[in-house]
């Protein structure tokens, strides 16, 4: 969601529930301002039962319309979440043990599109166009140190002026802090074209990562780059890693073109060492 919304909410009190009735406007100096946020809900207590049901509707700057809905009971230190998601975007359902305890049983779906979740947030994802995106993520055991279990699906996916790609990811983290991802695979038009697979440390912000890939063609590298592809033709090959810091890891191996063209010259090999290759496995 936009940070530049202004927030008016009242909160009436019967006992022990509760209503909540509020609305949000786009931040602006106009005297009259536009309402992007529209939101109701209560909270009702029952025996040792609070039920909890919010529903929220969000219009985005672009105008488009988003129903955020959210029922929740909870009991004996437990939340239980029956419902809880924004339709085309997300949904999340299970529990949380807010005792000391601290335990989590809880999953995230995600059944969206590249430009639905970049028009609900608000936000830009570069090269990244457009494209069909499904996921499940599964969270159990402590708060703050999951186990974490996730598989992510990208479809007709397009990148800066190539389209067609596909992509699958799955993860799994014992501990919420280092993430390991078991694949990353990506193809181009039913073509495979990477491999991927390592793990990121999220607690010390390092990242060991593996890319391969085999006979890609230049011509779908140079259209994701927005870069004239007549320029180079062949076929790439890569077998590089990441190393070190996140934000600015070390690339490491070596990537190799064949039977191309470099401006019109032709030639059967060209290839280029990165870093130290004895790091390679």
């Amino acid at each position: 969601m936009s940070k530049n919304i202004d927030i008016d909410f009242k909160v009436e009190k019967s006992g022990d529930n509760y209503s909540i009735a509020g609305k949000g406007y786009e931040k602006s100096k106009l005297t009259k301002k536009k309402v992007v946020l529209n939101v109701n809900g209560y909270s009702k207590k029952e025996g040792i039962k609070r039920y909890i049901s919010t529903k929220a509707l969000y219009y985005p700057l672009h105008g488009k319309e988003y129903v955020f809905s959210l029922d929740m009971v909870s009991e004996n230190n437990y939340l239980i979440f029956n419902k809880f998601s924004v339709p085309g975007i997300f949904s999340v359902k299970g529990d949380i043990d807010i005792s000391n305890k601290r335990i989590i049983n809880s999953e995230l779906s995600v059944n969206s599109s590249v430009l639905e979740i970049s028009r609900f947030f608000n936000v830009e994802f570069g090269a990244l166009k457009s494209g069909k995106i499904d996921g499940l993520v599964k969270a159990k055991g402590e708060f703050t140190r999951p186990n974490i279990i996730g598989k992510i699906k990208f479809r007709n996916t397009k990148i800066g002026d190539a389209g067609g790609f596909d992509g699958d990811i799955s993860f799994q983290s014992d501990d919420g802090k280092v993430i390991q991802i078991n694949k990353m695979d990506v193809s181009n038009n039913s073509n495979k074209i990477m491999a991927g697979w390592g793990k990121i440390n999220l607690e010390e912000e390092d990242v060991y990562f593996t890319i391969k890939g085999d006979s890609v063609d230049s011509k779908v590298i140079l259209d994701v780059l927005k870069y004239d592809n007549n320029a180079v033709t062949g076929f790439l090959n890569a077998n590089l890693e990441l190393l070190g810091r996140l934000n600015n890891p070390q690339v490491v191996g070596s990537l190799s073109i064949e039977d191309g063209s470099l401006y019109g010259h032709n030639f059967s090999k060209i290839s280029v060492e990165l870093g130290n290759p004895k790091q390679l496995n």
